[in-house]
C-alpha cells in the first residue's frame, strides 16, 4: 500500500514540476523505473488532432499492423514533424486523414 501511495504522490509532484526542468526529468525516470508511464503532453488521446500510428490505432480500435501497412503503401495519408534537434520524428497520422481513410470501409 506504500509503494502504491508513493507512486501516487510523486506522480502527482511530477505534474507539477516544469516539464522539462532537470528534477521533472529525473523523477519521471524514477517512475519510469517503478514501470509508470507520466507523459508531457496532458491532452487526452481521442481529443488530439494527430497521432502516432500506435496512438491513432488505440483511439480508433485498429490493429496497428494494418495501419502500418496502409501507411507504407500510401492509403493512410502520414506526415514526419520534426524534433527540437531538427530530425523527422515518429510518423503521424492526422484525424482528417484517419476519417476518410475508414470512410473507405463503411457503406
Amino acid at each position: 500500500m506504500s509503494d502504491t501511495t508513493s507512486i501516487l504522490e510523486r506522480t502527482a509532484l511530477a505534474g507539477c514540476l516544469p516539464p522539462y526542468s532537470a528534477a521533472a526529468k529525473e523523477m519521471r525516470r524514477d517512475l519510469r523505473a517503478d514501470g509508470v508511464n507520466v507523459t508531457l503532453n496532458n491532452v487526452p488521446l481521442h481529443n488530439r488532432e494527430a497521432w502516432t500510428l500506435h496512438e491513432a490505432a488505440k483511439v480508433w480500435s485498429v490493429d496497428y499492423h494494418a495501419l502500418l501497412v496502409a501507411a507504407n503503401s500510401g492509403l493512410l495519408i502520414t506526415f514526419r514533424p520534426l524534433t527540437r534537434r531538427g530530425t523527422k520524428s515518429w510518423r503521424r497520422v492526422t484525424r482528417k486523414a484517419m476519417e476518410e481513410y475508414l470512410g473507405r470501409f463503411e457503406e
